[in-house]
C-alpha cells in the first residue's frame, strides 16, 4: 500500500541538476512505496520533453501541464483537477514558477506545501529573472516546509527573514547503479567522436556565469601549450554559449576544446573523461559532482557552496579557489601522478555510496513528509477545541 501521495512540480528547461535531482528522488520514493508524481510545466512557445521522457524511461508517473502564457488559468484548472483526482496530500515544488502555481492551485487546509530551494541565480541574468527571484523569496513564507539543498542555500533563506525552524537541509543523492553500464571508455569515445589517444579533461554544466567556464578555458589555453595530448570538453548549453565559443576562438584553442552542447547521456559522457573539473563561482550541492563521483572519476572542483561537504580535499578529490592558475596547477598535479588520481576516484565512489545515495535522500524526504503531517494533524486538532 502506498503511504503518501505527492506531486513534484517543476518548470523544466531540459534535464539539468534540478531535474536530475527530481528523477533520483522520485525513484527513491517509488522504492519506499510513496505514490509520487512528477508534474512538468511546459510552455507552448518552448515545449520541453526531456524530463517527461526521462521519467517515462524510468517507469515514473509524470504529467505535463501545458502553459500558454506566464499565468494560464487553464493550467491552474488542470493542476487542480490532477490534485483532486489523485488525492494529492503533498505538493513539493522546485523553482519560482512551480511555487507560484502550487500556491494558487492548492488549498492550505487540505494540502501540505513544501518548497525545495535550489541555488538562486541573480548574476548574469535578465532584470526580469532577478525580479522573479525576489518575488519567489517573498512567497516562501506561505509554504509549510522549506528544503534547502545546502547550508549555503539555508543561510540565504534565513537572510530574507524566514525562521530556521521551517527550513531543513537535505543533501542531494544519486543512484550509483546508473553508472555501472556496459559501455567502455573506448566505445563511449567512439560514440561521441572523441579521439581514443587523448587525455580528456571534461566539465558538464549550464553555460551561465556562475559555472565559471571562462576559468576552464583560460586554464585550457595554458595547459595545451605544454601538452598537446590534452583535450578539453564542455557539455551543456545556455545563454553564454556564443560568448564562450567566441572566447575559445580568441584564445586560439578551437582544436583543443570541444563544445558538445546539451546531452542527456551523462553516464556515457563521464566514461569518456580522464578527469572531471567543476570551476563554478557559486553552487548549492551540484548533482554533476555526485555523478562524477559515482562514475569513479578523479575530480577537481572549486571550494564553493556545499562542494567541500561532498569532496574531501586530497581524499576524494582536489579543491581549489575559482581561478585559472589554481585549476591549471591541480590538473598538472593529477597529470603527473596517475596513481593519486586513481586513488581519489576510487575514494570518491566509495564516499558517494556511503553518504549520498538516492535511497538516503528519499528516506530523509519521507521523514519530512511524516513530520509535516504530524504537525498539521496536531494543529488541526488544536483548532477543534
Amino acid at each position: 500500500m502506498r503511504t503518501r501521495k505527492v506531486l513534484q512540480i517543476i518548470s523544466s528547461l531540459g534535464v539539468g541538476g534540478a531535474e536530475t535531482m527530481i528523477l533520483e528522488l522520485s525513484k527513491g520514493l517509488d522504492f519506499l512505496r510513496v505514490d509520487n508524481h512528477i508534474g512538468v510545466l511546459s510552455y507552448n512557445k518552448n515545449p520541453q520533453i526531456e524530463l517527461p521522457k526521462a521519467a517515462q524511461q524510468n517507469n515514473l508517473s509524470v504529467q505535463v501541464f501545458n502553459c500558454r502564457g506566464r499565468i494560464d488559468v487553464r493550467t491552474m484548472r488542470d493542476i487542480k483537477r490532477f490534485i483532486r483526482q489523485h488525492d494529492i496530500q503533498i505538493i513539493q515544488t522546485h523553482g519560482y514558477k512551480a511555487n507560484f502555481y502550487a500556491l494558487l492551485c492548492s488549498d492550505a487546509k487540505k494540502t501540505i506545501r513544501i518548497a525545495t530551494c535550489h541555488p538562486w541565480t541573480e548574476t548574469g541574468v535578465s532584470l526580469k529573472a532577478r525580479f522573479y527571484t525576489k518575488l519567489d523569496k517573498a512567497w516562501l513564507n506561505r509554504f509549510d516546509k522549506i528544503v534547502a539543498i545546502s547550508d549555503a542555500v539555508k543561510e540565504e533563506i534565513s537572510q530574507i527573514g524566514i525562521s530556521n525552524s521551517k527550513v531543513t537541509v537535505i543533501d542531494n543523492g544519486i543512484d550509483v547503479h546508473r553508472f555501472n553500464g556496459p559501455f567502455t571508455k573506448e566505445s563511449a569515445r567512439k560514440k561521441f567522436g572523441l579521439p581514443a589517444n587523448k587525455f580528456v579533461v571534461g566539465t558538464i554544466g549550464r553555460m551561465i556565469e556562475e559555472k565559471g567556464h571562462d576559468i576552464f578555458l583560460k586554464a585550457a589555453r595554458s595547459l595545451v601549450q605544454r601538452n598537446s595530448n590534452l583535450l578539453f570538453v564542455i557539455v551543456g548549453d545556455g545563454p553564454l554559449m556564443n560568448q564562450l565559443a567566441k572566447q575559445r576562438s580568441q584564445l586560439g584553442i578551437e582544436k583543443h576544446v570541444l563544445l558538445l552542447g546539451r546531452r542527456t547521456e551523462i553516464p556515457e559522457l563521464l566514461k569518456t573523461f580522464d578527469l572531471f573539473v567543476l570551476s563554478s563561482l557559486s553552487e548549492g550541492l551540484p548533482m554533476v559532482i555526485l555523478e562524477a563521483m559515482a562514475a569513479q572519476k578523479p575530480i577537481i572542483a572549486t571550494r564553493v557552496g556545499a562542494i567541500p561537504r561532498v569532496i574531501q580535499d586530497g581524499d576524494s578529490g582536489l579543491l581549489i579557489e575559482p581561478n585559472a592558475a589554481d585549476l591549471q596547477k591541480a590538473i598538472l598535479e593529477l597529470l603527473g601522478d596517475r596513481a593519486k588520481a586513481d586513488r581519489l576516484a576510487q575514494l570518491a565512489r566509495e564516499r558517494i555510496i556511503k553518504h549520498f545515495s538516492s535511497k538516503s535522500m528519499a528516506e530523509k524526504y519521507l521523514q519530512l513528509y511524516d513530520q509535516a503531517f504530524g504537525e498539521k494533524m496536531k494543529h488541526d486538532s488544536e483548532l477543534q477545541y
